[in-house]
């Protein structure tokens, strides 16, 4: 049976996790949660000190209390719940970063040859895709730090590539958010814990970090050095120097100086590695960003470019290493005589999912067409697959059901080791153990986890009812639940047959008879027998919240209701879920309020904006950030 380690919660809730660490840090180790499912796809941190652990409680919750409302929840990762050991502090409860990298894989020049050939093929630096990959990567970073910034209480300061977490999609994952400084209104809360000197600017000279507010303007810096490297696989102020700089050996030596050796301080370098001359082929506005960083910004912090600058500035480059891509590929795959044809019927630079896949079905005309059609499949054209987003912040919020209750068993024998030896099952004294441990389904079933850590579903007298055995299971909702085999989810109904096959890629809950499947890049509504009632044409698909998902299609963003109708057109450059029966969409870098109907309740006047909750809703106009009520109204907070 597998070993495990047990916590508390301040409501007295057990949390089981595995005996082995996923990682381990200069301060604690993380532990994957096994128990209980509602915090599947969740980890622990257990600080190695005691006396550590005891001078973060504070730290950790303000973080969890003053935690911001995130367009992805899972860019940056936030403490949850404090917990504990045997009644004292020792950790908190995160969600499981969504890479499964550190970013140091794509901050060196080459990537490590442990990494599989999906990777190679869509970071290699020798591959047509991987510069525009390399732009994706870098914008979700920085739209996940604009969004931190936006609250004007934290700034990253130790912000390097053992921090961050990428996975094949490039999509990020912020970790280590208990090392931030905190500030509020211009008074030091909670210091960062440590910096690292080659990512850190000119100020670190000057601030004492653990006694003084450290501004926004640090992360711009780091930021910049972190982009620099995925970008181009080397430090920017790596090179040798001479003259009267022949001393200065380290990055920190020369970041003092201001020694950028792609700037106007080239003469001060009698070496310039070759990696550096990737910058100059760079275009022209990424060229510009770091050299406002590097050079304007050296003595000048305010000059350095924003995370928002950096954003739309990286969002524009990578749009355009996308079209030159697919131009590429176009010239190597289209004969002469059909290229006019080709281009009439793209009249967009980014074909849509419907178009990809149409074109996927057919038979390949040439070897080179059928290599297309398989760069496409395998997610090398990074625009024509799915590559995470709403839909990740979708897949995990399916682990969010109601808590499974462990059987009064605990009551008569006590902690969770014995119950694992005495189910409610066990009929005989002395009958070896058979489950490790029994759930009960809202549906007044039995979920049992079996000794190899496979659930099956039984009735009370012990009848198994499942076909066969399943990694996970979600608890029922209109009779029906989600299992999951290797990766893979199908539904269950409550008689435990399968109604449909265990071979989706994505599954939601059923809502009024419907339930959404993805299956590659496609999304489905199925009904209760599993049959596919329609086909959603969309590039990516949120949650269903009041009726109503969000959706992308060519590029811009929408809703969509259960039928597959396009409920309010896709015309924003981003939105919330509703909430309040009210959601939050942007455009032109100005947020505004429409209802269901698509109707504008509050206009396009806020530079920043959360989601309503419970009537109110967070926003900010200039540098100040307040509470408004639905009809606008300043509230407190």
């Amino acid at each position: 049976m597998e070993t495990y380690i047990q916590f508390e919660t301040v409501e007295l809730d057990n949390i089981h996790v595995r005996a082995t660490p996923l990682g381990e840090g200069a301060e604690g180790l993380i532990y994957e949660v096994i128990l209980p499912h509602a915090w599947d796809n969740y980890v622990v941190k257990v600080y190695k000190d005691a006396s550590s652990a005891s001078a973060r409680l504070d730290k950790i919750q303000y973080l969890i209390r003053y935690a911001p409302s995130l367009q992805d929840p899972f860019r940056i990762i936030f403490p949850e719940k404090i917990i504990y050991k045997n009644g004292r502090f020792c950790g908190f409860l995160l969600k499981k970063a969504r890479g499964s990298e550190d970013l140091s894989v794509l901050s060196a020049y080459r990537l490590p040859k442990r990494l599989d050939q999906a990777w190679q093929d869509r970071f290699d630096r020798s591959m047509p895709a991987a510069w525009a990959n390399r732009l994706e990567v870098c914008r979700n970073i920085a739209s996940a730090i604009q969004e931190l910034h936006q609250t004007q209480r934290y700034t990253l300061v130790d912000i390097k590539p053992e921090n961050i977490k990428v996975g094949l999609d490039s999509e990020v994952s912020l970790v280590d958010m208990d090392s931030v400084a905190i500030a509020h209104e211009g008074d030091l809360l909670f210091p960062a814990e440590k910096l690292t000197p080659e990512y850190s600017p000119l100020e670190s000279k000057q601030l004492d970090f653990k006694t003084e507010v450290l501004p926004e303007t640090w992360d711009r810096f780091s930021m910049a050095v972190l982009f620099y490297k995925i970008l181009f696989g080397i430090h920017p102020y790596t090179g040798s120097c001479e003259g009267v700089f022949a001393d200065l050996t380290t990055n920190e030596q020369k970041i003092a100086e201001g020694l950028f050796p792609m700037g106007q301080q080239a003469k001060a370098f009698s070496i310039i590695p070759e990696p550096h001359q990737a910058f100059r082929k760079a275009p022209r506005l990424i060229r510009e960003l770091f050299l406002q960083c590097f050079e304007s910004g050296h003595t000048a912090p305010e000059k350095r470019p924003s995370a928002q600058a950096w954003q739309e500035g990286l969002e524009r480059a990578r749009r355009q290493a996308r079209r030159n891509f697919l131009s590429f590929l176009g010239k190597r795959t289209t004969a002469p005589a059909a290229r006019s044809k080709t281009k009439a019927s793209l009249p967009h630079p980014s074909p849509s999912v419907k178009q990809t896949t149409r074109a996927l079905s057919k038979k390949p005309k040439s070897k080179a067409r059928h290599a297309l059609q398989l760069l496409t499949y395998q997610g090398i054209i990074p625009t024509l697959v799915f590559t995470g987003g709403m839909f990740a912040a979708s897949f995990y919020g399916l682990n969010a059901y109601e808590k499974s209750q462990m059987l009064a068993m605990q009551d008569k024998y006590g902690d969770l080791n014995t119950l694992a030896e005495k189910s409610s099952f066990q009929q005989i004294e002395g009958l070896l153990p058979v489950y490790s441990g029994v759930y009960h389904s809202s549906s007044g079933l039995v979920w049992a986890l079996k000794q190899n850590n496979k659930y099956i579903l039984t009735d009370t007298k012990n009848t198994q009812l499942s076909p066969q055995e399943y990694d996970t299971f979600y608890d029922f909702n209109e009779g029906i639940a989600i299992v999951k085999i290797d990766n893979k989810y199908g539904y269950i109904n409550d008689q435990g047959h399968e109604i449909t096959p265990i071979s989706y890629d994505y599954a939601q809950r059923f809502s009024n008879g419907k339930a959404l499947i993805r299956k590659g890049s496609d999304f489905y509504i199925i009904d209760r027998k599993g049959d596919v009632r329609f086909k959603l044409d969309v590039e990516a698909l949120g949650d269903f919240r009041e009726g109503l998902a969000s959706c992308k299609i060519d590029g811009w963003y929408g809703f969509i209701d259960f039928n597959g109708k396009v409920v309010i057109p896709a015309q924003y450059d981003f939105v919330y879920p509703f909430n309040d029966g009210l959601a939050a969409v942007r455009i032109m870098d100005k947020y505004g309020f429409v209802d269901k109907t698509g109707t504008m309740h509050l206009d396009f006047q806020y530079d920043y904006a959360s989601s309503f909750s419970n009537g109110r809703a967070q926003v900010r106009k200039g540098t100040e950030t307040y509470w408004i009520d639905r009809n606008g109204r300043v509230v407190p907070e």
